[in-house]
């Protein structure tokens, strides 16, 4: 039932699943009614999970065949304003993009208007990249 009430969350049933959203959504599941249920359950199993088995294959396909880039974060999404009790964050790094090459983006701590790019590559081409933006920033200077 987890699944089933973080999908009622965010929305995101296939509308063949309606009765479901809506009786859960008021804490009514009796309209549903007692076979009917499993069937909403079974067809929410279908939705969510059809094909999974092949998806691991496919990502292993794509991840192998060439460069990719992942870009992970959403600059409008004030993580630095979180505060759990110990005050704002110093940093926020996005774990997602660990060990691949990718680009984080999120709100820029200390400017009201500001990004922080965050960048994963391998060490011999994140060599390559500093040494550039460095040439690059004392051209401009």
């Amino acid at each position: 039932m987890d699944r089933l009430l973080m999908l009622l969350e965010s929305e995101a049933l296939p509308p063949e699943l309606n009765g479901v959203k809506e009786s859960a959504t008021r804490g009514k599941w009796s309209c549903c009614g007692k076979g009917n249920r499993k069937n909403y359950i079974k067809k929410l199993d279908k939705a969510i999970l059809g094909g999974a088995e092949k998806r691991i294959s496919e990502w292993e396909e794509m991840f192998g065949s060439e460069l990719h880039v992942v870009v992970l974060g959403s600059p409008k999404v004030d993580l630095y304003e979180t505060d759990f009790g110990w005050g704002r964050p110093r940093k926020i790094e996005e774990i997602g993009i660990d060990g691949v090459t990718g680009i984080s983006l999120s709100e820029s701590r200390d400017m009201s208007v500001g990004i922080e790019v965050g960048l994963v590559l391998p060490k011999p081409r994140m060599d390559a990249f500093t040494t550039s933006i460095i040439e690059g920033l004392n051209a401009i200077s």
